[in-house]
């Protein structure tokens, strides 16, 4: 793309004008905010080396988070006439949490050979996740026309590199210490933005969240044992091999890093109900339970919760804990930074959830507890009216934000061209499977299994969405960004998009995917066209 903006084209050709290219490359695993600072010294230099005034601005993939950074906290905008987004993930990528949580998509060998050596059952079903994970995207890949660039869905682009370069067959552990250091991977994770508009885009167990990363630990009955224990039929039938390869999974995960005195701070509630022995032991315990379902939380519409839990979160590894803070907190900072009137979103808590549950029940039988107890049955229907004005009232507020100008807005540059592609599948979020839930003598730990949502629409039919909704509109792109990323509504931005383009992968057997829109023939010619424009606006 370099050689061919260097060439004008239509009407500034005739009348003789040369673009001039300079290239901002920057380390792609820094903090994006120090990459800005390249784009700013290479920007000054253009504009004294040519005279000029104002530069365009050519951005693909996360090189629009640091052209937009750039603009807006390093005081671009003026130097600035025009910016072309290609396939920038505006609101974020699940597929970065996937590879921050799990490791880059790839076919572990080494840890799938030395699992089935050993039997270590969580493993090898971590592993097989992976590939079928990675065979659900090499075979959208051929149906999309990629051809052999489709194995990269099963083998993954950057692991077999630093497996040559290492000289060795990497482990899962090997490549989260690798990626969990790169301060860029978390500054694409989904945004404040997309966690409010998307907040199931990550599905979990809410019970098993809000746990301390140490000291003493309330354990909540889980949502899925509450399930598998009030089912019946086949589901009863099965739920004796369903706990036991749970205990097996969980005490495989736990096994070398759990002392023996792993359960010292943790209770369940059976167990602290059991110490109560008085009034004061009363109140302590409704106090732990209450504090316990605060900490826990629904869903993630907020970023900070989700991603600063050691169950749902980046603090699960006790050894990463220090630096996936530091980068979080980087993280949160570079969001802030490109989000006017930032502000958080209140998580739903627990109790939220209990209230919730039991409102209906309330409703339901208020009619009879009327007929037996008047008083008591105008205090119910009162509640009831309450609980509904509420409701509203609480709807009616989330959709006033949304329309609020001080709601908060992604910041985008005023003449902003925006190039996307919805062509090819995408993972727009997973599931999580909380196994086993364990204290150390220094630290508490949550084990889990990451299931991508690829692979959980397979596993279960209920996780499948309506193509039209957020997240189904959220699962194709151009197999790394979104087209809801790529493309947000005008809604979200501070300024619409000059014009939003869509790409079609055509017959070309690269496509447009993600890591080849820049050199696709239509984007080039398109952008090229758009340059002449801006030219003869500003010469002609």
């Amino acid at each position: 793309m370099l050689d061919e903006l260097g060439e004008a084209a239509g009407e500034a050709l005739e009348r003789g004008f040369s673009p001039r290219v300079y290239c901002a490359g920057y380390d792609f695993r820094q903090d994006n905010a120090k990459s800005a600072l390249r784009l700013a010294a290479i920007v000054d230099e253009a504009l004294a080396e040519t005279r000029e005034r104002q530069v365009v601005i050519v951005a693909h993939g996360m090189g629009g988070l640091v052209a937009r950074y750039y603009s807006r906290v390093l005081a671009g905008e003026s130097k600035i006439a025009a910016v072309f987004l290609i396939g920038s993930p505006t609101l974020g990528v699940p597929a970065a949490y996937l590879q921050l949580k799990n490791g880059i998509q790839a076919v572990y060998a080494k840890n799938l050979k030395d699992a089935l050596i050993d039997g270590d059952a969580a493993t090898i079903m971590a592993n097989a996740v992976d590939i079928g994970h990675g065979v659900v995207g090499l075979a959208a890949g051929l149906a999309a026309g990629q051809g052999p660039r489709s194995l990269r869905n099963l083998v993954g682009d950057l692991y077999p590199v630093l497996c040559l370069g290492a000289g060795k067959w990497l482990s899962r552990e090997a490549m989260l210490y690798f990626v969990r250091q790169m301060p860029s991977l978390y500054q694409l994770m989904p945004n404040s933005t997309y966690c409010r508009k998307d907040p199931h885009w990550l599905y979990f167990d809410p019970l098993t969240t809000g746990y301390p990363p140490t000291g003493y630990m309330l354990v909540l009955p889980e949502l899925l044992h509450a399930a598998v224990a009030s089912s019946s039929g086949f589901s009863a039938a099965a739920r004796g091999t369903s706990a036991a390869l749970r205990h097996q999974i969980g005490n495989a995960l736990a096994a070398d890093h759990t002392s023996g005195r792993a359960d010292r701070n943790i209770d369940t509630l059976a167990q602290r109900a059991l110490r109560i022995d008085g009034v004061e032991a009363a109140v302590d315990f409704a106090i732990d339970v209450v504090e316990r379902g605060e900490a826990a939380f629904l869903d993630g519409r907020n970023r900070e919760r989700l991603y600063d839990d050691i169950y749902t979160g980046l603090l699960d590894r006790v050894s990463l804990r220090a630096v996936c803070a530091y980068n979080l907190a980087l993280a949160y900072r570079f969001d802030d930074s490109l989000t006017e009137s930032p502000k958080a979103r209140k998580a739903r808590t627990s109790l939220d959830l209990l209230v919730e549950l039991v409102d209906p029940l309330v409703q339901r039988f208020a009619p009879g507890i009327m007929a037996l107890a008047p008083p008591w049955g105008l205090r119910f229907r009162h509640r009831r009216h309450l609980n509904e004005a509420a409701f509203l009232r609480r709807r009616e507020r989330e959709r006033a934000e949304e329309r609020d100008a001080s709601c908060p807005r992604l910041y985008m540059h005023p003449r902003t061209f925006n190039i996307y592609c919805q062509t090819y599948p995408v993972d727009a979020g997973g599931l999580l499977l909380p196994l086993k839930v364990v204290s150390n003598d220094d630290s508490n730990v949550v084990y889990w299994q990451l299931i991508a949502s690829s692979i959980a629409a397979i596993l279960f039919p209920s996780f499948r969405t309506n193509a039209e909704s957020w997240t189904g509109q959220a699962s194709r792109g151009d197999g790394t960004v979104s087209e809801k990323s790529a493309n947000p509504p005008d809604e979200l931005l501070s300024n619409r998009f000059v014009e939003s383009w869509s790409v079609q992968h055509g017959d070309a057997p690269s496509g447009a995917a993600h890591i080849s829109m820049a050199s696709h023939g239509d984007v080039v010619a398109h952008v090229k066209a758009k340059l002449d424009d801006i030219v003869m606006r500003l010469y002609g």
